[in-house]
């Protein structure tokens, strides 16, 4: 495993980022080096060296995706894919005779903040509600599109980053093809967890990033269908890059650890996948040694790694705070860690509020061991046997104390 900044702390945090797999460095280690050169750079080796190195990460991650080179548009990450996916629609004034926009309400917080944005210019947005399994219906989707005003574009993701749960995109796609929307989906948490196939899945535009993937960070990938291309504006203007749509010098070594994460994820995902749902599912038949704990999101519809689990009769701060020395894991999605705002995932699945405040994100990842999924268990029950205890000891207390009165 790569290095850890705490040898005790064990790493189950892995929706919010990855660490860096020594194959994806080793390979990056020489565009900081020596292979130093800009891309643009055109009459000289170091430049030829860059261009060369970005052009072949396009053609991994293109191949990978089932797509055509000139389809892959870098960007700093997921986050600014889908903002120019979304707002590169409509700006710098919406164009379209549709001005309006289909997403749901438990979508990452940068399409969110994309459909709010684009609201002062114009464009109207209806969010799907998902069912209790955490999923986008069919159904709601099919009348959504039927209903005024039509829509532009649908913007859903394929794997959520909070429960884990995996939309049935293939379907969601064929109702959207049909009505004649565009269709955006948010990949990120998805790539090297299931299989993506542009084509068969009919995406015209698709978001994701390398720190998901055990890639670097700072860099990511929006996939543009390329009949589609000439519609999208850019948010970024500058050199021209990225055939006009996001300007600025590129990340090489980014990019070039980037198509090398991709390479991997999708080369080892079977068996990958395969290891830890078992580390998963050995980690909740650990924790259903607890009672009083429910599982968020359907167990049969999630990808391998993720666990979403609420302790009743516990305080989620209090239970991270006694245990963050040891392990390291989060509440909810990191985008939202930082306000004080718990889980809307979670509220929209209908999760009451004291369960909400008690829920902890498990992501199993790559280089985590049958020992560490153990220890975690055993570090996380007697946590929260000790603070139900301490509740309870309380509440023993306050009741004995009105009874002296």
């Amino acid at each position: 495993m790569p290095n850890n900044p705490g040898a005790s702390c064990i790493y189950l945090d892995n929706h919010a980022t990855t660490p860096l797999d020594p194959r994806v460095f080793e390979k990056i280690k020489p565009f900081f080096l020596h292979s130093f050169g800009n891309p643009a750079s055109a009459h000289h080796r170091y430049g030829w060296e860059a261009h060369d190195a970005v052009n072949q990460a396009r053609s991994v991650i293109a191949e990978a995706i089932n797509a055509h080179p000139t389809e892959i548009i870098f960007t700093s990450g997921a986050s600014e894919a889908t903002n120019l996916a979304l707002k590169g629609l409509f700006l710098p004034v919406p164009t379209q005779s549709e001005k309006h926009i289909i997403s749901s309400s438990i979508e990452h917080r940068a399409t969110l903040s994309s459909i709010e944005a684009l609201k002062s210019c114009g464009v109207s947005a209806t969010l799907l509600r998902p069912v209790r399994a955490g999923h986008i219906c069919s159904d709601d989707l099919r009348v959504a599109l039927e209903r005024d005003p039509p829509a532009a574009v649908v913007s859903l993701f394929l794997v959520n980053h909070e429960i884990g749960s995996i939309n049935n995109i293939r379907a969601l796609a064929s109702i959207i093809k049909k009505s004649g929307a565009l269709f955006h989906c948010d990949a990120t948490q998805a790539l090297g967890r299931v299989a993506i196939n542009c084509q068969e899945l009919d995406f015209d535009m698709m978001s994701f990033s390398g720190h998901k993937i055990y890639g670097p960070k700072g860099v990511g990938v929006l996939y543009i269908r390329k009949e589609i291309l000439h519609r999208v504006c850019p948010l970024i203007h500058g050199g021209g890059q990225e055939w006009q749509k996001r300007s600025g010098t590129l990340n090489v070594p980014g990019i070039v650890g980037l198509g090398e994460a991709v390479r991997l994820a999708v080369a080892q995902m079977p068996e990958e996948v395969a290891r830890i749902e078992l580390l998963r599912d050995r980690l909740l038949n650990n924790l259903n040694q607890l009672d009083n704990i429910y599982i968020n999101g359907s167990m049969k519809n999630r990808i391998a790694g993720n666990l979403n689990i609420s302790f009743g009769g516990i305080d989620g701060e209090e239970l991270i705070l006694s245990i963050c020395q040891q392990v390291a894991i989060s509440t909810g999605s990191a985008c939202a860690s930082s306000n004080s705002e718990k889980s809307s995932v979670l509220a929209e699945l209908g999760v009451i509020p004291a369960l909400r405040q008690a829920t902890l994100r498990f992501g199993v990842g790559r280089f985590n061991t049958v020992q560490e999924i153990d220890r975690v268990s055993e570090i996380i029950i007697t946590q929260v046997k000790k603070q139900r205890n301490k509740t309870s000891t309380s509440k023993i207390l306050k009741l004995g104390r009105r009874d002296t009165r």
